[in-house]
Order: structure tokens, then sequence, then C-alpha cells
């Protein structure tokens, strides 16, 4: 197989002096037409572009215009509800791992979801780019515009172009924003004198004596820092805001022999943590620096020879203490405000045997840790115009090489705490004595080296043949042919490799029909030799139903098509590789010969599976454009995707006698379906203007084949239910009295007392257990997303405000138990998201079930109690800026000059409102009050 895809590139270097260019500078896809709609207003597609007319796909583009309004550091956060069909998760706010999930169309299998990112037409980190260096984002949703990518495409393409230069005079941008950064929302805990009643209120449920005595609750009450602490240690660690600076500069010109962009950036994310410089020579504040530097150039060798060298590079540092940001928030909320004082003597911090880790020592006295990341990007293309030859006829070559390098440097050390035990007869405090180390900083390097020292390669090599002829003013037609090949290596990995040939061909027929027919021949080395390679078709068409004479003349209905497609694309992201090989696990402890000894030796791992392959997915697709009054555009597309091979666990099906471990096959099966539109209008006058638009998605999908256990009810089997759809015990309620719990179904997570949550029993058998989980709540992804945008401008003034938003979703309160199971295994402060817990008082009005010092496995555990309505509203951006008249701007030597106001994440509406609905705990999701200045020479 290998060799025949050889013999297809050395053909195409035969018929050729294969030449490419990236993206910025893709070649069309149809020979000129005169029509309603301008050529220059074209989309990025796969290999090339189309007019916006002649487009017969479902893809979405946004412009670099329309998210450069964004103070983000990282370009993919720009992307929140702007292009309908991409759906964003936020994982964290911490700097440096606050790059967002994507996911298009929801989510189709149980495997990754994570869509094909290609930046210039290599698979790339779209976070290696600077936002402002961004010309356009374009998402590939159905099997027609991404069969090119074949065993690839299933998850869908995002399309990242980046800008270049043109013929005409030096330009110079430059642009500085600094802003203030602060958390979105932070969780509240009640107060050391409410903690010391409510774990007495705790303790007498649970049958014990009170631990605190009322001299010790007044004392509390009262307030003493030293003896009755009250510490709100999220307070004393961080600082209620960070500071961030972006700067950018880029030239960009050229004339007809040649053309540049180059670009220098710097962004600083700056931390939450207090008191980080304390220590000599390093600090243990969380922060990073990024410099990222592009050069983009394209030179013209003759009239139909051209030449083109990208050159993109990032360096990148993050500083941050020695413990994990994770770890560290866990503990802020973990640790309770009445336990000690944050220091019981000068520079000795306070703590306890059971709580040694004091948070301000943990975050400052524990060593640091820098990140240090470095990317240096390369493309080299060529493109030959064969029309001397061949009139329509060009061809090309491409290369790129990415290095990407990283490591972690830096130092770890302990440090001592003393309990504060009383005073004695004189009034005096007595300590104990040491608990733990006051250790000297070591290395956290091995041998001598970095850790994590990880260096990653990628070599892309790709071929391109078009044929574009002109046929006369009532045909056009197109034909491309692509050869790729590309070699990942991540470290002392096994290398990734892809290989493909693909071809489409679009032909139109007097300038309203459209079809085309794509096809992709396309493997990888993950799948056993002989079933590496797979073939993938997709065909699709449209009809601009405005060019049609009864209604080509009309005043109001610009443009109206209809499009449709359907194709079978692949997935090879199944995350198992080689696993049609047997596989042998290293092991000692077998003991055989004289001396009875264990000895080193093999045994047998998990099964080969060697009818290991790819998921397929079959996508059909229709959609409607429309354009009226020439100010209001309106698309609407439905979709339905069956996705099969999902690789699944068989030990459902195969009995555990069997003695081996068994591996994932290719059995699961899901579907996919939806909707997505987009409405936007826009009027411009003189002096004036304005600007609107919103975009909808919705997307569910099901499981509709898994091997799954035999079980006695329906409602336990995943199949006929989204992927990932949570299973739990429903909560009807808290027993409140004993005869109440005599009088229901046994509860079998433990011994239950009056104010512990009760269950519904779903089968009726007096008993609840794991056979009354059923499906309820939705999974964490939504169902909708939407984004909203507004804008207006006055005289050089300038408004605009963008909302996103997510409907059909659900928070699971359990996956931040320090926030939300107050006392859990007798550990934890108590919340204040809570209006009342359960109490022989309360029992009529609570909100929350009993207090318990005790592990209470019935109360914690998955049920509807602990689900929250996830939909939520935000305003994502609001933006005032001034643009100074070109009469100042001129005196000044400058083309444009504009200074902007900017607030991001400012407001959210959403069912939770006690923390963020995106990120429950961890490092704080970030809003910001941004001011800049940007200037054009």
């Amino acid at each position: 197989m290998k060799f025949f895809m050889y013999k297809c590139l050395c053909a195409f270097i035969l018929l050729s002096l294969l030449s490419y260019t990236s993206y910025g500078r893709q070649q069309k896809q149809e020979g000129p037409e005169t029509d309603t709609l301008s050529n220059k207003d074209r989309v990025n597609i796969a290999y090339g572009q189309i007019r916006k007319k002649a487009l017969t796909y479902s893809v979405s583009t946004v412009s670099g215009k329309d998210i450069i309004g964004n103070s983000v550091y990282l370009s993919g956060n720009s992307l929140f509800g702007k292009l309908p069909g991409l759906t964003l998760q936020q994982s964290s706010g911490e700097p440096g791992n606050d790059a967002p999930i994507f996911f298009l169309r929801g989510r189709s299998t149980m495997a990754t979801n994570q869509p094909l990112i290609m930046v210039d037409g290599i698979e790339r980190d779209m976070n290696d780019v600077q936002l402002e260096d961004i010309e356009s984002i374009t998402v590939l949703k159905d099997a027609a515009s991404t069969i090119i990518y074949g065993i690839r495409a299933a998850n869908g393409v995002i399309l990242v172009t980046t800008k270049r230069g043109a013929v005409g005079k030096l330009i110079m941008n430059g642009k500085v924003e600094q802003g203030l950064l602060s958390p979105t929302r932070n969780p509240g805990f009640v107060s050391s004198g409410d903690f010391v009643k409510l774990y007495n209120q705790a303790l007498s449920n649970d049958g014990l004596a009170p631990a605190y005595t009322p001299a010790q609750i007044a004392g509390y009450e009262n307030g003493d820092s030293y003896y009755y602490p009250d510490i709100d240690w999220r307070k004393e660690v961080t600082n209620n805001n960070a500071l961030g600076t972006k700067a950018n500069f880029d030239v960009s010109g050229g004339d007809k022999i040649a053309r540049y962009y180059v670009a220098l950036g710097y962004f600083h994310q700056g931390g939450l943590y207090k008191n980080s410089d304390r220590n000599d020579g390093y600090s243990t504040g969380i922060y990073l620096d990024n410099v990222s530097f592009r050069s983009n150039l394209d030179l013209n060798v003759n009239k139909n020879w051209t030449f083109g060298l990208d050159l993109n590079g990032r360096v990148y540092q993050k500083n941050a203490p020695f413990t994990n940001a994770p770890t560290t928030w866990d503990m802020l909320y973990k640790y309770p405000a009445h336990l000690f004082p944050t220091y019981v003597q000068n520079g000795v911090y306070g703590g306890t045997t059971v709580y040694p880790n004091n948070p301000i020592g943990y975050i400052n006295s524990s060593g640091y840790r820098v990140t240090n990341n470095r990317a240096i990007l390369t493309t080299l293309s060529t493109k030959y115009d064969f029309n001397d030859l061949l009139k329509g006829l060009t061809a090309g070559l491409r290369f790129s090489t990415d290095n990407f390098y990283s490591n972690q440097e830096g130092y770890s050390k302990t440090f001592g705490v003393r309990e504060l035990l009383g005073q004695n007869p004189s009034g005096e405090p007595v300590l104990s004595a040491l608990i733990g180390v006051n250790g000297d900083l070591k290395t956290i390097s091995t041998g001598g080296y970095p850790v994590n020292d990880v260096q990653n390669k990628r070599n892309t090599l790709e071929g391109n043949i078009q044929y574009t002829p002109e046929l006369g003013i009532n045909h056009t037609l197109n034909t491309q042919l692509i050869y790729h090949q590309d070699r990942l290596i991540i470290g002392s990995e096994s290398p990734y490799n892809y290989q493909f040939l693909s071809g489409r061909v679009n032909y139109g027929y007097l300038n309203r029909y459209y079809a085309e027919i794509g096809a992709s021949y396309s493997g990888t080395e993950a799948f056993p030799k002989e079933h590496r390679f797979g073939f993938f078709p997709a065909v699709s068409a449209g009809w601009v139903i405005s060019e049609e004479n009864f209604l080509k003349h009309n005043n109001y209905l610009n443009f109206l098509k209809l499009r449709v497609s359907a194709g079978a694309v692949g997935n090879a992201g199944v995350g198992q590789r080689f696993s049609d090989l047997r596989q042998y696990t290293a092991a000692t402890g077998y003991n055989f010969g004289s001396a009875n000894a264990a000895q080193a030796g093999l045994y047998p791992g998990v099964a080969p599976n060697s009818n290991l392959t790819w998921e397929t997915a079959y996508k059909y697709d229709a959609g409607i454009d429309a354009q009226l009054f020439k100010i209001l555009d309106l698309s609407l597309t439905v979709f339905y995707e069956k996705r099969k091979n999902i690789l699944v666990s068989e030990d459902a099906l195969i009995p555990g006698l069997l003695g081996q471990d068994l591996p994932n096959i290719n059995a699961g099966i899901t579907a996919n379906k939806g909707l997505e539109g987009s409405l936007s209008f826009a009027k411009q006058k003189k002096d004036w203007g304005y600007h609107a638009g919103v975009n909808v998605s919705y997307a569910t999908n099901k499981i509709t084949y898994l091997p799954e256990t035999i079980q006695p009810y329906s409602y336990l089997y995943q199949k006929g239910n989204p992927i990932k759809q949570p299973f739990m015990l429903e909560a009807i309620g808290f027993f409140n009295s004993d005869a109440d719990i005599q009088n229901s179904p046994v509860q079998t997570f433990g011994t239950v007392k009056p104010g512990d949550i009760k269950y519904k029993d779903q089968n009726g058998d007096k008993i609840i257990d794991a056979f009354d989980e059923v499906p309820l709540e939705k999974p964490n992804l939504p169902n909708w997303d939407m984004g909203f945008d507004v804008g207006f401008n006055f005289k050089g003034f300038d408004v605009s405000a963008f909302f996103q938003g997510q409907v059909g979703r659900s928070i699971y309160l359990g996956n931040a138990p320090f926030l939300f199971w107050p006392l859990n295994n007798n550990g934890g402060r108590i919340n204040t998201y809570a209006n009342q817990f359960w109490t022989e008082q309360t029992k009529n009005t609570a909100d929350y079930p009993r207090l318990t010092t005790l592990e209470n496995k019935n109360n914690y555990r998955e049920s509807s109690f602990w689900y929250v309505n996830g939909d939520f509203l935000r305003l994502r951006s609001l933006e005032l800026g001034y643009t100074l008249p070109q009469g100042l701007s001129k005196r000044a030597r400058l083309r444009n000059a504009r200074i902007f106001l900017r607030g991001m994440n400012l407001f959210t509406f959403d069912h939770l409102k006690y923390t963020d609905p995106e990120v429950l705990a961890g490092y704080p999701v970030m809003k910001s009050y941004n001011a800049g200045i940007s200037l054009q020479f």
C-alpha cells in the first residue's frame, strides 16, 4: 500500500513542477462569473476557496475582525458562541491551562470528539497563533466539506487562516491593552462562629457530644484572630485582582514580486496568589509570559511561479507554585476557618497534626516550578501555473516541519507548622513542637535534567494538482487531486503516521446548479497492516433558486439557495493503537527453581483485536441560505449522522471464566441529529450604522447499539440514551422521622437517619439499590448553543456587546465535593449554598440534608438531588470605542487611531448562582476590564 502511495506522488511530480500555496493564497474553485454576489465573497475550504454562492457544503466562517474584539490570551477562547455548530467548554481559568474543549455538532462517539484543527493547512494548535494574526476561522461540518481528510474527518475540521501581505503600501499596526482580571464568582462559606455551631449540630445528628462549649462559640462569634480565628483561606492567599497585558505589532505590504506579513506579539497573564515574592531569588506566583513571531512571505519568481515561506515561533514560560492548582484550590475549600491562625509566631505557620498543610505555606513555602515551552513552525510552498501549456492547470508542493519542546524546572521544599494548644496561666500561648520539617530547596530535576522533558516533531509533505478549464459562461468545472503524508513524533512514542490521496470534482451550470463529488483514500499506522487504509466518498449539490427567471428580478429576495450533501468519513482517534498485536507485560513473582525464588518474566496482557478499525460516520445534510433586502442574511441547516464501529468493551459479551483481559471491539453505534441557524443584518450610513446577529445550534444524540450485560430492567441499559447520560437515584425528599424510615423501602447504602435523602423505589421491590438508578437529568454538554451580537456606531463612537448561552445541560455538584458536600468524611468547610440544613425544627423547610461528621454513603452519592440546571447566558464581551477623526489622525501621521474599553465575562445569568456554571471548582474563570489603543501607520 505504501508503495502505491509513493507511486502516486511520483506521478504528480512527473505531471508538473508540483506547487502549493498556503490557505491565505488558496486557489480558486471556479472560473470567473458575473452574478449578484461578489466574486471576492469567498470562503476557505479544505485546500482551496470557493464563492459563497457556489458553496454546497455545511460550513461556517468568522473573520478575524469579528473575533479581535476579545481580550483573551489563547485564540481558542475567542470562539465561544461565534460559529453555529461549534460548542466550547471551559475547563479551567488557570493561566496557561484555560484552553477550551471543542465539539462540532455535539457528541457522536464515546471516543474523542475533538475536531481536526488545521492552521494554514497544517495540523497545529490554534493557540499557538496570536489572535491578531488570524484572517479567518472556518468550521467544516458535513462529509462533503471534510472529505479530503478522509479517515480523520468524522469529528469535523476547523480551518485557521492567518494574515498575508497584499500588493500595496507598507501598513503598520500596533496595539497595546492592559487588563484587570478577577474571578467571575467566589464561592462563600460560613464564618467560624456559624461553623462551630453547625458542627455541634452535626454531632448531635450523629448522637455524639458537642465539641464546642458555649464559651468557645462566643469566642468565635466575638472574634479573636489568634485564639478564635475566622480565616477565609481564599482571601488569605489570593488577591481580588490580577493584571494582564497584551501588545502586538505587525507590518504588511508588497508589490507584484514580493508580499509580506510580519508580526510580533507579547502577552503577560497574571495570577491571583498573594505574597508570592517573599522568597529570595524566586517567585511562587502563578503567571505566564508569551512571545510569538510570525512571518508570511510570498514571492513571484515569474508570472507563473510563486514561492511561499511561513515562519512562526512561540516562546512560553509559566511560573507556578510547586503544588498544582487543583490541589491548592481543593485545600482552600477544605480547611475550615476556625482551625488555626495563619501564623502562631513570626514566620511560623499555624497548623495541626490533622491539617498540617497551612494553605499559605502550601503556596509560598513549598517551592516553585517553571514550565518552558518552545514552538518553531515552518512551511515552504511553491505553486506553478501551467496556463501556457494547458489553461487552467496549476500544481504544487508544500513541505512543513514543526518542532515543539517543553520541560519543567524548579525546586521543592517542605515546611513545618506548630499547633496552638491553648494558654498558660500567664496568658501566653502554648504551642506544640514543630509538626513537619522546614526543609531546604531541592531541585526537581532528574539526573541534572529538567523533568517532563519532551520534544515533539511533525513533518508534512503535500502535493496538489488542480485543473479549472474555461468552458464558457454557462459551465464551470474544477478538479483537484491532493496527496498528503505527515509524521508526528511525541517524545519516545512510536511515530504517528497519516497518509491520504484525495480528490474532488466540482461542476456548475448556468450559474445556478452546482454539484460536487469527492473521495479520499486514507490511512494510519494505528491499525493492522492489512486494514490501515479506507475509501471515503461524498457528494453534494446546490440549487441557487434566486437565479431562476421567476425570482431573478424581485426586489426583496436577493439570494436563495438549497443545498444537500451526503457521505462517509472516518475517525482514527479511537484511543488505542496497535491493539491488534499480542501484548506482554513484564512482571516478577513467579517462584520456581531450587531456591523457590521469584523470577522476572512476562505474562500475556490484553488479548489482541485483529479486527481493530476506525469509526465510520455516515453524514447527511440539507440547508438553505438566503439574503433579503440586501441587508438580512439567514441560513438554516439540518443534519443527521450515524456513527458505526465505535470502540467499546466486550466484557459484557464474554464471561470472566475465559481468564484473559479482553480487548475493546468496534461494535458501538450512535445516532446524532440537529439543526443550525444564523440570522444577521447590518446597515451603514455616512455617520452611523448598526449590526445584529444571532446563531443557534441544536444537537442531540443517542446510543443505538452497545454490548451490555443483560439487565433485569429496561431502564438500566445505556442503549437509547445520550452518550455520557448520567444514571442516578431519584431523590424524593428527606426522611422526617424514624417512622418514615420504617415505612419506606430499605436503602442499602448505610444506616439512614431522619434528615437523610430519600430515594424512589423504581422497580417496586422495597429495596433501594443499584437497580434503582435511572437515566435522569442531562449530560454536561448542552443540546443548544447560542450567540447574539449587537453593535452601533455614530461619528467615531462605537459600542458592541456579545452574549453566549447554553441550554440543555446539567451540572453535577458532586464533581466539587469540597464545595457542596459539607463535612464529608469529617472534612471540609460548610458552604453558604445551602439555605437551610435539615433539623427537627427545619424539616418542613430544609433544602439540604442533615449535617453529619460521619461517612454518609447514602447522601453523598450520585442522585438527582445533586444535579442543577446548567443553562446559562453570559455577557462574553462589552466594548466601547472611539476612532479619531481622519483629519486628526493625519496630523499625527496616522492612518487610523482607536481607543477602547472592553469588559469580558462581566455577567452570567444561570441557575447555580453560587460558583461559575462552567468551572465549579479549582482556579476560577476570570472576568476582565481592559483598556487599549490601536494605531495604524
